[in-house]
């Protein structure tokens, strides 16, 4: 792992300069010691080597059992929060900065929390835009109200929220991204559609292509706004995740990040549902004409903070050199992951063609 130093000879940081958030640039910091729970899954690593590269001392606490061999010269304290074994944290040892990467069950955040609280000064939770109670409203930001009468994960995550703030006060930073996309992803919604994109092929694309909104976030900018809020010690809660665009240019600009030749079939939304009997969201990933404020939600205060996106083109790139090296070539769809069933079989989508085209002609 090269140093800061190494890397500013290098000018990698330069070079990257363009997608940090503005506040990193703004001010020199001083270093600090960060640990970080969890670190070695999908937000992990791109926040420890965020951390890293400015100069941070890094501790990590997790299982081992995750891509236990990277980072192989951070201190690692081994421990499983899910079962409460926290034994390697029952001591003295004090950190400038806790950061939360995955968890959402209040019965593994909080026990956490309250055995750190007063040994950091700044404590930062990954929350998400699942928190949100409903969906109807477009434009909602970060006061709407969350799910705290509901289970699950939205539920869970919008509890731990309001456990941490009650506890923390001032002293806790919540980060909400919508679904994170970019290297060491494991969810197939986007490889589903990168996947029809790469291809020279028709296929089918939901609504219009103008009447349905996408937002997006790569990991690498949430973890730079964790680490930028990190080193200023931020406080409240932040929607972090793209300005929204239209169905047609999510699948355009994504398809010019990888060279792609596919051709989107623009077949009408109620056709899909209604006699397509095709599930929203799953289905077709991303697409949400049934709750028309999920992809459409504020970031104007992380904005004005100074959070920035990379270009779509350049998130599609690396999110599909990544999934080369996970997914196989040969996949098809759907596919059933957790509770969802992404994408339709190439059968079932030449026969949407088919029948869509015989419809318009006719």
């Amino acid at each position: 792992m090269f140093t800061r130093r190494e890397l500013l000879k290098l000018g990698v940081l330069t070079a990257a300069a363009s997608f940090l958030p503005r506040s990193i640039f703004a001010a020199t910091v001083s270093a600090k010691k960060i640990l970080i729970l969890g670190g070695t899954g999908f937000l992990g690593p791109p926040v420890v080597e965020r951390a890293l590269q400015r100069g941070h001392t890094v501790t990590l606490f997790n299982r081992g059992k995750s891509n236990a061999d990277l980072f192989p010269n951070v201190e690692k304290i081994r421990g499983d929060r899910e079962r409460g074994e926290l034994d390697g944290l029952r001591n003295d040892q004090r950190w400038d900065v806790v950061i939360d990467v995955w968890a959402n069950d209040p019965a593994v955040v909080v026990p956490m929390a309250e055995l750190l609280a007063k040994r950091t000064d700044y404590y930062h939770f990954v929350s998400s835009i699942a928190a949100y109670a409903e969906y109807s409203k477009i434009g909602m930001d970060e006061t709407a109200p969350t799910r705290l009468d509901k289970s699950g994960y939205g539920g869970n995550k919008a509890k731990s929220e309001k456990a941490l703030t009650d506890l923390l006060g001032d002293r806790v930073g919540i980060c909400r991204p919508c679904a994170i996309m970019g290297p060491r992803d494991d969810s197939l919604s986007y490889h589903y559609w990168l996947s029809h994109l790469v291809k020279d092929e028709e296929f089918v694309a939901p609504g219009t292509g103008d009447d349905a909104f996408v937002q997006y976030v790569d990991v690498g900018d949430v973890a730079n706004w964790m680490v930028d809020c990190a080193e200023q010690a931020r406080p409240g809660i932040y929607n972090t995740l793209s300005e929204p665009v239209v169905f047609k240019t999510f699948l355009s600009e994504s398809a010019g990040g990888i060279g792609g030749k596919g051709r989107p079939v623009w077949v009408d939304g109620d056709y899909l549902r209604n006699e397509q009997h095709i599930k929203t969201f799953d289905n077709m990933p991303y697409w949400n004409p049934d709750r028309p404020g999920f992809e459409r939600i504020s970031s104007a205060k992380a904005r004005a903070a100074g959070f920035t996106n990379r270009p779509l083109r350049d998130m599609a790139k690396d999110a599909w050199a990544s999934y080369q090296k996970t997914v196989p070539a040969n996949l098809v769809y759907p596919q059933t992951q957790w509770s969802y069933e992404w994408g339709i079989s190439p059968d079932r989508e030449r026969a949407i063609l088919a029948a869509w085209k015989k419809k318009k002609a006719g």
